[in-house]
Order: C-alpha cells, then structure tokens, then sequence
C-alpha cells in the first residue's frame, strides 16, 4: 500500500510521550510510531464508527453491581456485566410499575388518612383543652 504523507503539530509534552513509548517498544523513529498509534487508534474505535455509541456515567451503585456480576462469573467482561445490571435494573422498574407502583399509591392514600385523622384528633384535642 502507497504511503501519503501528512504533517502534523503536537505539544512538545505530547511528542516527549510519544518517544518514551516507542522506545519502551522497540519503535525505531517518530513516522513509525506515528503510524502505530493511529493504527492502533482505528483498530480500536472502528467497531464505533458503525454502530450508536452512547458515553454514559455509571452510578456507583450500577458499577458496584456490575463488577458483582463479574466476581461471580455471570460476565466474562464489564460490557456485559453492565449490559446484565442495567436489565435487572429495568425489570425492577418495570416491576414496580406493574405492581409496586399500586401498593405504593396504597400506602401513600391510607398515610394521608391516617395523617388527617391525627390532625382532626388534635383540633379536637385542643377545642376541649381551651374549654
């Protein structure tokens, strides 16, 4: 394959980085570590290119869960163990707004009821203390 060339400007500390690498790695000049890292660069980000890449924040709770998973051997990988929390994650949810949400609404009601009776009892309570 027919090699173009390209000039390119980098940060002095970006180079000297670049340069250590390479030498750790037995990269004999600046054009073949260039080539190597942008190499390296496709390989790893063209899987992205053809598909919808979200960049997401993971809850410490969510990560805390996820590395459970891996731990326990139900994932080989944190992709998958995320993927594996996220969907027990979305059947609770579901879950409670098939079930949980009614009770919920339930509990909410009779503690309003609740609620007004304890502060009728205390009106009460203070008309017969004023008498």
């Amino acid at each position: 394959m027919a090699r173009e060339r390209i000039d390119i400007r980098v940060e002095a500390e970006i180079l000297d980085e670049l340069e250590g690498i390479a030498s750790m790695n037995n990269i004999n000049n600046r054009s073949e570590a260039v080539r190597e890292a942008i190499y390296n660069y496709i390989d790893d980000k063209k899987d992205m290119w053809n598909s919808d890449v979200v960049k997401v924040t993971i809850p410490k709770r969510l990560m805390e869960k996820a590395e459970m998973f891996i731990r326990n051997g139900d994932a080989k990988d944190l992709d998958q163990a995320i993927f594996i929390a996220l969907n027990k994650w979305c059947d609770g949810l579901s879950e409670y707004y098939t079930d949980g949400r009614e009770k919920l609404e339930k509990v909410v009601a009779e503690n309003i009821v609740n609620d007004m009776a304890l502060a009728d009892s205390a009106n009460k309570g203070k008309k017969v203390a004023r008498r």
